[in-house]
């Protein structure tokens, strides 16, 4: 197990690393990182002057094609390392589970705190992992029978698993070891019977604190959410200014033409508000 677990670690660590770099790579960000500073930057150091028309396609040209292969060969690593949504189940309840024996196991008090904290570091990233990977789509089979296991699992993890190895007892802690011992077994299959498995453990075995965290902040965001057009207002609005701010600073610190940098500030207005809604679900 250990040693599943060691290359289980490694793969963990690489991908995130290729995945960090690949979306930075991939992200909407690079036109104002590359088509217009960077092009600007490097004709004005090289040949002293402002550039012209061609020289500042070509100059795109050339950065995009280089930012693209960047992009495919970080892409193609990142893949290399990728992992399934059952291996991703075990790697996490497997770290929370060894610092959890790990932390019964010592008298120190000192390493007591160090592997409680671990354990609650993992819950959390096994949390976001859950939300940011295990996506169930448009199908409405999958839905039907995934969506609410998963909606489940997400909130006991929140609100019973973390609470439990933040402010829980000994006692509390056991429960939590028991838990992920019977989750990483069930890891290796992953199914909806195991997820239901696991929820049916957290709920019958650990208090929930969801209510106590519902505050003005969680109360502000489901209103916003609840209000589309306030929503999406306050989405163009934050674009709008954010894209003043971009067209600001390239005409006062960055030497841009003023041509260029309204038009790549309306461009990237553009493209954002586009993606923006593009994503929104469809009524």
């Amino acid at each position: 197990m250990l040693n599943e677990h060691s290359e289980l670690e490694t793969r963990v660590n690489k991908f995130k690393d290729y995945e960090k770099t690949f979306k930075f790579l991939t992200s909407y960000w690079y036109i104002t990182l590359v088509v217009g500073p960077v092009e600007n930057f490097v004709v004005r150091q090289f040949l002293g002057r402002e550039p012209y028309n061609w020289e500042a396609f070509v100059s795109i040209a050339i950065l995009n094609a280089v930012w693209i292969y960047l992009a495919y060969k970080f892409g193609k690593r990142m893949n290399k390392y990728r992992l399934e949504d059952n291996e991703w189940a075990t790697f996490y309840t497997y770290s929370i589970l060894n610092n959890l024996e790990k932390y019964s196991r010592t008298k120190n008090i000192g390493m007591k705190k160090d592997y409680r904290k671990k354990a609650i570091e993992n819950a959390k990233d096994f949390f976001s992992c859950i939300k940011k990977r295990w996506k169930i789509g448009n199908f409405k089979l999958a839905k039907a029978l995934f969506e609410k296991p998963l909606s489940e699992l997400k909130k006991n993890i929140e609100y019973r698993i973390i609470p439990s190895l933040e402010k829980g007892d000994d006692k509390s802690l056991s429960i939590v070891e028991q838990i992920m011992r019977n989750f990483h077994a069930e890891s290796r299959s992953l199914d909806l019977q195991s997820i239901n498995s696991a929820n049916e453990e957290m709920s019958s075995r650990l208090g929930s604190t969801e209510r106590m965290k519902i505050g003005l902040r969680n109360r502000l965001i489901g209103f916003i959410s609840s209000h589309k057009i306030l929503k999406h207002t306050l989405f163009v609005s934050s674009l709008g200014v954010g894209c003043c701010l971009f067209y600001y600073f390239t005409v006062s610190h960055l030497g841009i033409q003023l041509e260029y940098a309204f038009t790549g500030s309306i461009a990237i207005f553009l493209g954002l508000l586009t993606i923006y809604f593009s994503k929104q679900p469809k009524e």
